[in-house]
This record gives C-alpha cells, structure tokens and sequence, in this order.
C-alpha cells in the first residue's frame, strides 16, 4: 500500500517540472495502474511460500491498469467542455489509493498458481529482442497518415469535440491512448506518443510466452515468443501509434486469465479474463477472432465440473454482464451516431466485400507478408503449422477437459482413429495442393476450384479440435489461430494487413511442433500417458494441462543429452539471429531507409518471391523528410499563403498546423517530399516552370522535402538549406509547441460569408470571387469553402453556373480538384473548394447572376437549399452577380 501511494505522489510531482513531465505521464498512465491491480492479484504469502514468480500477474495486472485508464478517459471524455489535466489526475490518483486500500485489506490466498517459476533468463530475453525491435529509433520516423489522423482526433477530442471518436470507424482506444499522455504531458512528439503502444506490444509478447507455458511447455514458449517478437507485422506495428498492438496484449492476456480460471482459480481471473477481452474489442474488431478460443477455455470449465456447473454459469454470466458492460459505454452511443451506417458500410463493402460469400487470398496476400517478414520466416513457419495438425494424430493428448469432441459421437477406437486420424491432415493437403494447380485437374468443370481451400481448411479445424488425442491446450491454440485464418484468407476481400491476427495463435503451434520435431526425443504415445500428474492443491477443482509437465528425459545419456541439446539451442539461435535480422533493416535501421529506396537497398540475404513491392499497406517503416521545419517555418510567419504537396493531408495535416491547402495546380507554395509513400498527384503541373526552388531540408546529406515558391522572379541565387543541425533546431521548436489547441487548426476567415445550408447535409460557409478576366472568352477564379454537417455516404457534384436565363458560362466537378469527395468529408472540417469558370465569348456585356448548388452524381438529383435564416429557396445558391465587362 504505502510504495504504490509514494510512487504515485513521485509521480504527481514529476508533473510538474517540464523535464520529467512525460516520463511521470506516463509511469502515472500506463504503470501504477498495473501496479495497483497486481496488488489483489498477487498473494506475497503465498508467493513466498512457493518460490515463484509473481510475473504472470503483473503482466495481467498491467493490462487491467491500461484498461482501468482507457476507460476513465472515456468516461471523462463524455462530460461537456475539453478534456481537463485536473480531472484526469484525480481520477487516476484516487484509483490508485481506492486500489492501494483493497489490495492491504485483501486477505486472497492462492491455492494454484503457475507450478513452476518462470526462469527470468526466458523473459529477460524476450524483453531484451522485443524491446530492440520496437524502442530503439522508436522517434525517428515522423507521423505517418493513420498516425496522424489519431493525432488530430486525439487533439480535437482534448479540446472538446465529442463526436471524434465516433467518426474514427475503428474502436477508441487507438484515440484515447494519446489522449490521456497528452492531456497530463502538456505536448507530445512522435516518441512520446508511440510509447505506450510499443510497451503494449512488449506486455503482448510476455503474455504470449506465460501463455505458451501454461497450454505446453517453458520450451515451446520461449520459442514462441521469440517468433512472434521478431513477426514483421507487430514490430512494424508496434512502433506507431495503432491498436494492433493493443488487441495483442488485451487478448493474449485475457485467454491466459481465462486459462487460469479453467484450470480451477477463483473467479475474479473469470472476471479479469472477460474484461481485458472487452478492453481488446473496444480498440478494434479484429479482438472478436479471439472469442472463440475463450468460449472454449470457459466451456471446457463448464464442462470439466459439471457437478457444479450452476454456480460456475453464475461466474460466467457475471463475467459477461461486466464485459458487455464496458463494450456498451463506446459502441452502444456510437450505434445511435449518424456516422455508425456509414462504417457499417465502410466495413461490410470496402472491405469485407460483397463479390460473393467466399475468397482466396492466400497468394494475393503473400506479397505484402513477404516485405514484413523474411521469406524464409514465413516457409519455416507454414511448415511447422503443418507438422503441428499431424501431432494429434500422432501424440496421445490429455482426456480431461475434451468436452468438444464429446458432443460427436465417435464409435472408433483410439487405434483405430490414429490410423485413419493420419490421413485426414494427408488428404486435406494434398487438395489443397491441387487446389492451387488447377492445371493439373479440369479446370474448365472447376473454374472456381481455389475457392474450394477455405472448406478444406475448415474441415482440417474440424478435424484437429475433434480429435480425442488433442489436448486442451492445443484445441485452443488452433482455435485461435483457425478463427482469424478462415476469416481474413477466406471470408474478407480485402484483409491487407489485418492477416496479422493468424500469427499469435500460429507461432504457439509452430512453436510447440518444433519442440516436439527437433528438441525433444519424445518416447512412444503409449509412454506419455504414463507422466505422472503434478499434486495438485487441495481446494483447487481441475488438473493442470500437460504442457506444465516437465519433459521427458533426452534420450543417450545426460551427458550426451546436453550436448545434444547445446548443438540443437545453438542451431535454433543461429537462425533465429538470420531471421531477426530481417525485420531490423526493414523496422529499426534508417540509413538507409530501406522502404523508401526499394529496390537501391533490398537485402541481398533474403530471397523475395516478388521484386516489385505492392501498392500499399505500409506502416511502421522508417521515414523522415524533415516536415517539423516546414511546420516550426509556417509557426513563425516565414511561409504563408496556400501550398500544395505530394505527401498526404493526413501527414501535412499534422505538420503544417492547419495551413490552408489546395489539391489544385498554381499554389502560392508547393512542398515536394521525396520517395513518398502514399503520393497525391499533382495533375497537370510542371512545378519547376511556374515555381523557383526556394529551399530545401536534407536528412543525414539527403535532400527529403523541396520548397517551391511561386512569386519573386527572378528566382533567388540559391536556395535556403536546412540541414541536420537546423533540423534538430527547428524540431525542438516544433515539438515545445506542440500542444492539442495549436494542432487542432482554425477556419479561414478571409472570405465572403454565405451561410448556406444544403440538404441539411453541408452548409457553404463561404467564398472568394476573382472577376479580373470577367469579359467574354475570359474566365472567373471562385473558391468555396464547404462544412460537412453530417456523415454522407453519396457522392455530390458541385454546379457553378453563369445564367440569367441563358447558360454563359459553366464548371461542374467532384471538390477539391476531384479530390475532395463529399463521402471523406467529415463533420466540422472546412474544405477549400476551388473553380476557374469560363465565359462564353458570345456573353453580352452586364450583371450575370452566379448559382452554385450540389447534385448526386448518379441521379442528377440537386440538394435543396436554405438560406442563412432557414428558408428554403430551391435548388441552387443565388451566391453573386458578375459584372461583365
């Protein structure tokens, strides 16, 4: 009690000097409250008694903790006004003492715990390459798009605007992360955001070794955390702000409370294990995938005391009471949000897809896979999956437990259906290998043939979880990996890089066949089931799951057996060094950045199937093109006016603090970042004929970002240079600034006012008239500036019509240069909309009327219009008169 209390108010001091202000935001956010929870989780007495570790609690503990403050944010979120520092400190503080009290007072005595003390040499080298991977270089890279719209959401919501997270079309907590460190930080750089999400992915993997000790062995455990801390996927997507890593350590650390409970703890790890997974769904809907390995961690409870399974489905209805509950405080005000139909149909079409009710992306997505991971990683790994769904058919599994196959009735016997049990893996892969050489069947009588791996893989699943010599443990462990390998490789158009979710669960098999296959020289089936059972304590109700056993003895000797072993270790740690090497060029190095100068810098060790890199789905790869001096020169006055740019508005967006910008050709300034990633084009335009070099920022030699200038002809004798020392200046600047007031961007306000309003859907804030050339043949300049008032999920044109009866002249378009749609504008963000409208030569000269209005682009149907008091007044905005001179 008195530690947890005097490291908080260490904590609540550190607040307020600016040079520990982040690092005590974030032990007060992301660790005390861990802490606090590991208070009632871990029994010292008993801890004491035993010799063992208290890890797995405070690994559980920790998540609870970041649950605990991402659901006090939200709370805090929804009262009126801005999200306040004052508020959220004492929300946090008077958690930690509420906590800080129960755990003195607590009088918890464990009965089962983990049976062995997890050795501190497995973990400390888990932490050790995990953290690598994802801390080192973890702020060079700036912000890229997905990154900044969460930023810019999370500042909007901190000053008050309490539909962001409803426009976001994701789960929260990706927004309410930065949200909470910036609200007591004061201001935030790429590090510091990025922090608390790299240490969730190191929580993630540390769960995922407990985890892999409790369904196999210490063993296959540390190999599968091992594989999983150098998966591309999560190191890419552990070093930027995104839920992935969230839904790693909300779910893994929600199954293993949920094992824990199965295997005859008291409920409140029941209870733990349902609101950490409820956590894991409110950052994204992926966390679903892991639902079904829970429901079968708690039916086999269920199952295995039947005798007492009333007060047991009491436990889980109050567990599930408690993990609706927390889903209800987002998704049941998000339901009754405008935007909810729209991501509803963002996610049913876009993405899910509505071609039909089945796809194969098993190639499409190898691309994509093999740029995040070593080749190699991901063959080894496809083989030792393989391997894995023969071992139940070859490797007697515990009988408890196996309620699943019991609901088949199955008259075999167990000799039998090891016989016929082989083939079925066999067969199922020998499809599936014609499958995907269709030439070797007819395929003009099977033209969708391919389509046919989904089933198959189904009926694999089915196959392995029936079995009566697979394990508890290992029933969950392809539960969790089937689950989401079904859904995104046969059941969604479009996963992208979503597939990530199949390598949590993948790792565990692999993993565990890999222990079986080469490390251990397991004696006969027959044998195994002679191991004696751990005693297990009294009280306790279950038995623990066989991957708690030690192995058996090496065969040839002790002595030989070590040796045997040390060649075995040293052959895995070589390769595993080779495959770990992979994802360092491509995540950790940045001189130079690999992704960016494909194919100048393609690893020469690793073979790719495909030298062209795909199109998109990047995150995490290292990038800087020294945006913070373009933002701190913007700050300071020394460019203004409207600029253009290749990057993406998500990224100058964030950078540049609003500044006004066009998608269209002839900007005051143009900003050229160099080796884009996702590029807007710049149509029509020849940058260098209409616009002098006015400077440049080199990163580490190299020019990143060019600065055109349109005015001042002749051009100067040479550009501004802004190098790595001015770069480190400016960024300094950039960073002390940037707080979530100065981010969120003001509206211009140098335009003619309208106020009108389309359809209830827009309303036309303003405009700017340029009638300079107004003769005939000459043109008119018109900049509009629109505000969404709510969520569209149609496509309007915009109308600018000359006519008094006549058409004199005419320019129709999609907004912002035809980059702009209306179905990505969202509510309360001002777009600049601009026209060049030419005038019919034949024009008499005089006062023509100017209309503007919307219409659908499939219809033709015209929003209806009401001016600034309300009144409807047709279909089109009388906006002004032209003088035709």
């Amino acid at each position: 009690m008195l530690p947890l209390i005097l490291l908080t108010v260490g904590a609540d001091v550190g607040l307020a000097l600016p040079a520990t202000r982040y690092g005590a935001a974030f032990v007060l956010l992301w660790l005390l409250p861990g802490l606090a929870w590991a208070g009632l989780l871990v029994d010292p007495r008993g801890r004491a008694a035993a010799r063992r570790s208290p890890v797995l609690e405070i690994a559980v503990s920790l998540g609870l903790g970041m649950g605990t403050v991402i659901l006090v944010t939200l709370l805090l979120h929804y009262l009126p006004g801005p999200l306040s520092l004052p508020a959220l400190l004492v929300a946090v503080n008077l958690f930690n003492l509420v906590m800080a009290v129960l755990a003195h007072r607590s009088t918890l005595a464990d009965g089962r715990v983990f049976p062995r003390r997890p050795a501190r040499v497995d973990w400390s080298l888990i932490v050790l390459v995990a953290g690598l991977l994802r801390l080192v270089h973890l702020g060079y890279s700036e912000f890229q798009g997905d990154e900044g719209i969460v930023m810019i959401r999370a500042a909007r919501a901190i000053v008050g605007d309490d539909a962001q997270l409803f426009y976001h079309q994701k789960g929260p907590v990706e927004v309410l992360l930065p949200m909470a460190t910036w609200t007591l930080s004061g201001s935030i750089d790429e590090w510091q955001a990025r922090l608390p999400f790299a240490f969730a992915g190191l929580v993630g993997v540390v769960a995922l070794y407990l985890l892999g000790r409790h369904w196999f062995n210490r063993r296959s455990a540390l190999i599968a955390a091992l594989l999983l801390a150098i998966n591309g996927y999560f190191v890419g997507f552990g070093r930027i702000v995104q839920y992935q890593s969230i839904v790693l350590a909300m779910t893994t650390l929600g199954l293993l409370a949920l094992w824990r409970w199965s295997e005859g703890e008291r409920r409140r790890w029941l209870i733990a294990g349902g609101a950490l997974l409820a956590c894991g769904l409110l950052a994204h809907y992926d966390a679903a995938l892991a639902l079904p390995a829970g429901a079968y961690i708690v039916g086999r409870r269920l199952w295995d005391s039947r005798a007492r399974w009333r007060a047991l489905a009491v436990e889980v209805a109050g567990a599930g009471a408690l993990a609706a509950g927390i889903l209800a405080l987002f998704y049941v005000p998000f339901a009754l949000h405008p935007n909810f139909a729209k991501t509803m149909s963002y996610l049913g079409g876009a993405r899910i897809g509505t071609a039909g009710p089945l796809y194969n992306n098993l190639l499409s997505s190898l691309p994509l896979a093999t740029f995040y991971n070593s080749t190699y990683y991901l063959i080894g790994l496809a083989g030792l999956i393989v391997v894995a769904s023969f071992l139940p058919f070859l490797y007697e599994g515990k009988r408890s437990g196996s309620f699943v196959h019991s609901l088949f009735v199955v008259r075999t016997s167990v000799r039998s259906f090891r016989r016929l049990g082989l083939l079925i893996p066999a067969a199922c892969y020998l499809l599936l290998l014609l499958m995907q050489c269709p030439q070797l069947l007819a395929t003009k009588v099977l033209p969708s043939l391919s389509l046919g791996v989904g089933p198959v893989a189904a009926i694999l699943l089915i196959a392995l979880l029936l079995s009566p010599r697979s394990s508890p443990s290992s029933r969950a462990a392809w539960l969790w990996f089937g689950a989401p390998f079904l859904f995104y490789y046969f059941l969604v158009w479009d996963p992208r890089t979503h597939v990530l979710n199949v390598f949590p669960g993948a790792v565990l098999l692999a993993a565990h066949a890999l222990d079986r296959l080469v490390f251990s020289a397991q004696p006969p089936a027959s044998s195994l089931s002679k191991e004696p059972a751990l005693p297990t304590p009294s009280g306790a109700e279950g038995s623990p799951s066989r991957g708690d056993h030690p192995p058996p003895r090496l065969r040839g000797g002790q002595r030989g057996g070590h040796r045997r072993a040390l060649l075995l270790w040293t052959g895995f740690l070589a390769v595993f060094v080779f495959l770990a090497y992979y994802p360092y060029l491509m995540f950790v190095q940045h001189d130079p950045e690999i992704k960016r100068t494909w194919p100048a810098h393609r690893p020469a060790l690793y073979w790719m199937p495909d030298d062209e890199t795909p199109l998109f789905g990047y995150f995490g790869f290292p990038y800087r093109a020294g945006w913070k001096v373009v933002g701190a020169l913007i700050e300071e006055g020394v460019l203004s006016g409207v600029y253009a740019s290749n990057e993406e508005q998500e990224v100058t967006g964030w950078y540049t603090r609003g500044a006004e910008r066009t998608y269209c050709p002839d900007p005051e300034w143009y900003l050229i970042a160099e080796n884009v990633q996702d590029e807007v084009p710049l149509r029509q335009v020849d940058v260098g004929a209409t616009h002098h070099l006015w400077g440049e920022v080199r990163v580490s030699g190299k020019v990143k970002l060019r600065i055109y200038h349109r005015d001042g002809w002749p051009p100067p004798a040479s550009p501004a240079i802004f190098n790595g020392q001015d770069f480190e200046a400016y960024g300094s600047r950039f960073d002390a600034r940037t707080t979530p007031a100065n981010v969120v961007p003001s509206p211009p306000t140098e335009y003619a006012p309208a106020g009108y309003t389309l359809g209830e859907a827009v309303k036309l804030l303003g405009y700017r008239l340029g009638a300079a050339d107004a003769r005939p043949g000459g043109s008119i300049d018109l900049i509009l500036y629109w505000e969404g008032l709510r969520p569209l999920e149609a496509s309007y044109q915009v109308f600018n019509h000359l006519y008094d009866g006549t058409m004199w002249g005419q320019q129709d378009g999609t907004p912002g240069c035809a980059l702009r749609p209306t179905t990505l504008w969202e509510p309360g963000r001002v777009v600049r909309d601009e026209y060049t409208i030419p005038i019919d030569p034949a024009t008499p000269p005089g006062d023509v009327p100017l209309w503007v209005g919307m219409y659908r682009l499939d219809t033709g149907e015209r929003l209806p219009v009401r001016d600034p008091n309300g009144v409807p007044i047709g279909d089109a905005i009388p906006l002004a008169v032209v003088t035709v001179r």
